[in-house]
């Protein structure tokens, strides 16, 4: 009965991760959700939740965010191709956005990046201490 139940436990430690397989973006989790909420602040023409849901502490969020409103902001928006390079840069997504603008539709790509424990659509750019960093 032992030798049973060994190789039962034997089978399915190995059987495991191929029944629960990890994925590499599991420990950050809610891009559909914010990208779902962007869409709506783009469709409502929403500035402020807009600004409010880039990353913290980035730098000319205001003035990225105005520029995509005027472009694509009132259209109606949905959500394409999702693309995270796991190995390269996984705080990093790319999101493919379709938007119906006058009778013809506009597609655009949209990054996202984790910062804080969260995905923010990319607007404006990283700071440190509250100034901008140098580029090189």
């Amino acid at each position: 009965m032992c030798i049973a139940v060994a190789a039962v436990a034997a089978i399915w430690l190995n059987l495991r991760p191929q029944l629960e397989p990890e994925t590499k973006a599991s420990h950050r989790p809610g891009l559909n959700h914010v990208v779902a909420e962007f869409l709506v602040d783009l469709e409502s023409k929403d500035l402020e939740a807009v600004v409010d849901s880039a990353p913290p502490s980035y730098y000319h969020v205001r003035e990225d965010a105005t520029e995509l409103l005027a472009k694509h902001g009132g259209a109606a928006v949905t959500q394409g191709d999702v693309r995270i390079d796991h190995e390269m840069a996984p705080d990093m997504a790319n999101v493919d956005i379709i938007s119906m603008e006058t009778e013809q539709s506009a597609r655009w790509t949209q990054s996202f990046v984790w910062a804080d424990g969260a995905w923010h659509p990319l607007l404006g750019g990283a700071t440190e201490n509250g100034k901008p960093l140098p580029i090189e």
